[in-house]
């Protein structure tokens, strides 16, 4: 049973990343949710994603010619960045790590939510009749 459940949440989360990305907030929940410890989990979700993120990157080699070079000088903050979250998941006890899951998951949702509310017009909305979409929403689940 658990391996249809797996099999068929990367199925859904696989169409989910090649539409927009995202199907981590599937794959990550379900892996715990099965009982996978929480690094586990992790590592197994990353594994599985990095593929697709490659082959996606193949797929649109030719947009990415005529990208804006000032986008280039945004690869080595997310290289530091990585490998400072890397370092600090290993840095971090087992006991310590499924506490900071819910911790850095709001911190995502509130750094997205400021950084693409300008984006979106939601901080200056130019329809004031209109009321703002909203940006992000997240929901946790404390054991």
């Amino acid at each position: 049973m658990h391996a249809f459940v797996v099999f068929a949440v990367a199925v859904v989360a696989g169409g989910i990343n090649s539409i927009a990305a995202g199907g981590s907030l599937l794959t990550f929940p379900t892996l715990i949710w099965l009982g996978v410890p929480s690094i586990n989990a992790n590592a197994t979700n990353i594994v599985a994603i990095w593929p697709g993120a490659l082959g996606s990157a193949w797929v649109y080699r030719r947009e990415l010619r005529d990208t804006d070079p000032r986008v280039y000088a945004l690869i080595v903050p997310s290289v530091v960045g990585a490998a400072l979250g890397c370092l600090l998941v290993l840095l971090h006890s087992l006991v310590d790590f499924p506490l900071r899951i819910p911790a850095n998951a709001l911190l995502f949702a509130s750094l997205w939510a400021v950084i693409t509310a300008p984006a979106t017009g939601t901080v200056h909305n130019q329809h004031p009749a209109r009321a703002p979409e909203p940006v992000a929403h997240a929901e946790f689940h404390l054991r």
